[in-house]
């Protein structure tokens, strides 16, 4: 596999406390251990300015993310409307399970 293929958002990402799971159609999934709590919510990625916005089921409700990349199986993301840089890491879950639902 590429090193670019290895660049994209697209994949399940977790840490001790959450994962999220990103799909080619624009859209995630998140949830704590084996709990599913959010699913098939939209979201809206600008790889130039390295922003992640997600969307979510509360009106006005939006998460505005900036992140990056740490190597090839590490993720970084900061909420943009702190004042101050908080960077939560995430890892990329190899050899899962393919996804089963209608993506």
């Amino acid at each position: 596999m590429s090193a670019i293929r290895f660049k994209k958002i697209i994949g399940k990402w977790q840490n001790d406390d959450s994962w999220f799971e990103y799909f080619e159609d624009k859209t995630y999934s998140s949830g704590r251990a084996y709990i599913e709590m959010v699913k098939g919510f939209k979201y809206q990625i600008d790889e130039q300015k390295k922003e992640l916005n997600m969307y979510t089921d509360i009106q006005n409700q939006i998460f505005y993310l900036q992140y990056e990349f740490r190597g090839n199986d590490t993720l970084l993301l900061n909420n943009l409307l702190n004042t101050n840089q908080h960077f939560v890491t995430y890892y990329r879950v190899k050899n899962q399970e393919p996804n089963k639902t209608n993506r």
